[in-house]
This record gives structure tokens, sequence and C-alpha cells, in this order.
């Protein structure tokens, strides 16, 4: 893995996230433009506290990889004095999106993943429907419950996913060095048959079709959506 692909990883397990799969969803305008001052207002505070603290002590390592990874905060978290620098912002998250899919692999075994989705987004979902989700998909190896979850997981739906041998996903949870959560699989955009709703235990059962790579190449703008697509399997 290149450094190029690491540092991706690295910030999108931030809250760089949010304008990745902003882009994949095709938010609107907006709501791009929050994103970007979220992350950038997050960015631009640490670079802050590396200049107050000292680079090798903010980032626990060396002064010479504290330099390195001042100048790639600086790089991606410009002032926000105009359009261009949003423009900057928004072709490093592109950047980020191409880093992601070219270090998908096809799993080589079975996995089941688990991922909690705001039930607001599922509530309609039934039985023998075709979910295109559109985003990178953070899951985890085992699931993480309201009374369990290291997050909030209030409001939502836990879904438990069957990826089949070959399913692209990146395996963060083979990497202590990038990784936030020890668990954690990212799936790319990915077209998922739901196999079960068990509404009394709050919870779906999905299975991992086909990859959008179609997506990602016809789709990082900034049309606006209406939640999930949704399609009646045939």
């Amino acid at each position: 893995m290149t450094d190029a692909q690491k540092e991706t990883l690295r910030f999108y397990t931030t809250n760089d996230y949010l304008l990745i799969n902003g882009l994949l969803w095709g938010e609107d305008k907006e709501t791009i433009d929050q994103f970007i001052q979220l992350i950038n207002d997050d960015g631009r505070g640490v670079i802050a506290e590396a200049i107050e603290q000292g680079f090798d002590v903010r980032w626990n390592c060396s002064k010479a990889e504290g330099e390195r990874r001042y100048q790639v905060y600086q790089k991606r978290f410009p002032p926000l004095d105009g359009q261009k620098a949003k423009d900057r912002i928004l072709e490093q998250a592109r950047t980020d999106i191409s880093n992601m899919m070219s270090c998908m692999t096809p799993l080589p075994s079975e996995m089941v993943l688990y991922r909690n989705i705001k039930t607001k987004f599922v509530e309609n979902i039934k039985e023998g429907m075709t979910l295109n989700y559109l985003g990178f998909s953070s899951c985890s190896l085992s699931p993480h419950i309201a009374e369990n979850a290291s997050y909030g997981s209030s409001g939502c739906t836990l879904t438990e996913i069957l990826a089949p041998v070959g399913t692209p996903a990146i395996r963060l949870d083979l990497m202590p060095d990038v990784q936030n959560e020890a668990d954690e699989v990212i799936l790319a955009p990915i077209e998922l048959f739901v196999s079960r709703v068990d509404i009394e235990n709050n919870k779906i059962y999905m299975a991992c079709r086909k990859p959008l790579n179609e997506h990602i190449c016809g789709r990082v703008d900034t049309r606006p959506y209406s939640s999930y697509s949704l399609i009646p399997d045939p």
C-alpha cells in the first residue's frame, strides 16, 4: 500500500468520510459546503494544536515525521478564504475516492459483517428488495448495538451483511497503523439484497451482490439525492 493510500485511509476514518460519501451519494451543494466547513475546521484545529504543542508531541512521533504530518495537514486543510480553497478540498476528496477504490481487494473467503444504519433510512425496506448503497460502508466484524457500542447507535437498525468470496473490501482490521476501530472493514459502493427483516429485534439481514463500479466512475458530482435508492427485486 502506498503512502498516499494510507494517508487517505487515516483521514477517512476521521471526519473526511462525510465529504467522500457525500460526493458519492450526490448530496446537494449546500450540504457539501457544510461538510467542507466541518472537516476543514477540524483539520485547522489540529494544525493549531500542533503549532502550540510541537509537531512531535501532538502526533507522538519523531520531529521529522511531525514536520511531514504538519505539511500534510496544511495541504489538505487550507484557510477557507474563497472558492479556490473549496475546489482544492473537493479535488482532494475525489483523489481519496480513487485511492480507496485502489485499496479494495476481493475477499478470499465469506465474511459476516455488521453495520448500524439510521432507522429512518431503512424503515420501509422489505424482504426481497435490492438496495444500491452508493457510499463506502464502514462495517465491523462483530455487532455493535446501543448497549455495547463505543459510538452512538441510538435510532439505528443493526444490519447483518453477508459478504461472499470476491466482495471488494478494505480490511482495516488488519492494518493497525491506519485503523480507527480495531474490527473495521470497509465495503465499496455495492448492491445489497435484503434477505430478511426482523422487526421484533430491529435487525435487517442483507447479502452483497455486486460492486457499483459504474457509479464510482460517473457519480462523483454534487447531484441531489433522496435517502437510499431502493429497487424492488425482479
